[in-house]
């Protein structure tokens, strides 16, 4: 109910979820009817550790154990449910908040349906209700699952985004750390060129989102193809494998190509690659912009991979940026470098930030072509070329595999 796709929830999970007797915490509440404070449930939910809502589905009110499915009048269909709970979020809370939501009508009455409304930990706290005038936060009681939220709660509220941050950036300097032993050359004088990228949650919580053993077995055995023809699968051409503190990695060193790949239980995916490759007809360093999309690209794809088959689920922040690139020449941009016009242009940035984007873990894939558009824009903009939409738009398409 927590991390299957909202739109592959059916009716016999929610009853094999309230057979299980799933007590209302401060991440689930059951309503039996529409709420008429839906607002404050979501703003509570998106201010505290994020959750689920079940309406349609009856509770103890003691207990806190669901009861009975009964559902709620879907006489105009479930995209009119689906457009209630989001104008309750978007009007009714602010910042506005966007929950993913899901409709199953009953199998014994199709007439009625259970929503499911997911809501994610968000990084905009604290939300208000009721004209801004109002912060709720989810609290672990089954007479009052969210209250007002007092002045040691709001600084708890910044504190709990600062701490979580800090771990997951903790997390990341370590990966940094490993992937920059293992990639060091001991002949490196002039050190190489990197794409560093990562796929993280934005808020790490310090809880395994994905299992040690299916860590082990997607980085030693999985790979994923990348959508831009041609180029590698990801991991790319790693073949050594060895673990790490709470996950495993890959990675190969060959001269100045080298790759490190990590995946932890924390759901940290992290990758640096050293890219800079010497023409042998200029003796000029050069970096290859198909490569440097194909991995932003297999990152992402393997990440989606990864992700169904653990607990993670909220925000997650998307990272890709380009390291000790001044005066690297840019190759094979857009046909007219494809073509190998002579028109070749030095980055003048040592650093070259790429993709820096939060966004929802169910928007991981659809966002995907999205985010390799965007690296390419910040790619050209940074080495001094202009950006032309369509002519992207035809070099892209003819490199997608169909």
């Amino acid at each position: 109910m927590y991390t299957k796709p909202i739109d592959e929830i059916t009716f016999s999970d929610i009853e094999e979820f309230v057979l299980g007797n799933n007590r209302e915490s401060i991440v689930l509440d059951y309503k039996g009817d529409w709420p008429s404070d839906l607002a404050q449930v979501i703003a509570a939910m998106a201010n505290t550790q994020g959750g689920v809502i079940l309406i349609g589905v009856t509770e103890d009110n003691k207990t806190g154990l669901p009861q009975d499915i009964l559902g709620v009048e879907s006489a105009r269909g479930a995209d009119s449910l689906r457009q209630r709970v989001v104008s309750t979020a978007y009007k009714g809370v602010y910042p506005p908040v966007m929950p993913q939501v899901g409709v199953c009508s009953l199998d014994q009455d199709p007439d009625r349906a259970v929503v499911i409304v997911r809501v994610a930990p968000s990084v905009h706290t604290p939300h208000a209700v009721d004209s801004r005038r109002r912060i709720y936060v989810r609290v672990d009681s089954q007479t009052e699952p969210h209250s007002l939220a007092t002045l040691d709660e709001l600084e708890w509220l910044w504190d709990r985004r600062r701490q979580a941050e800090e771990r997951r950036d903790a997390l990341i300097e370590a990966a940094k750390e490993r992937a920059a032993w293992i990639l060091k050359h001991p002949t490196d004088t002039n050190e190489p060129s990197l794409l560093r990228a990562w796929v993280a949650s934005h808020f790490y919580s310090g809880e395994d989102a994905l299992p040690l053993n299916v860590v082990k077995e997607l980085v030693q055995t999985r790979r994923v193809q990348s959508d831009v023809r041609g180029m590698w699968s990801f991991p790319n051409f790693a073949y050594t494998k060895r673990s790490v503190p709470l996950g495993y990695c890959v990675y190969s060193i060959e001269d100045r190509r080298a790759e490190y790949d990590e995946l932890g239980t924390s759901g940290l995916l992290f990758s640096e690659m050293r890219l800079d490759e010497v023409n042998e007809q200029t003796g000029w360093k050069q970096l290859h912009v198909g490569l440097i999309l194909s991995q932003i690209d297999g990152l992402l794809k393997f990440a989606n991979l990864a992700y169904k088959q653990g607990q993670l689920w909220g925000l997650l922040q998307v990272h890709a940026s380009l390291h000790r690139v001044k005066g690297i020449i840019l190759y094979a941009v857009v046909d007219r470098l494809d073509r190998h016009n002579q028109e070749l242009v030095r980055s003048p940035n040592k650093t070259i930030l790429v993709l820096n984007e939060t966004i929802d873990k169910e928007a991981l894939e659809k966002t995907r072509p999205k985010f390799v558009k965007q690296a390419a824009k910040s790619i050209l903009w940074a080495f001094g070329y202009g950006w032309d939409e369509e002519e992207f738009e035809q070099w892209y398409s003819s490199r997608i595999l169909r």
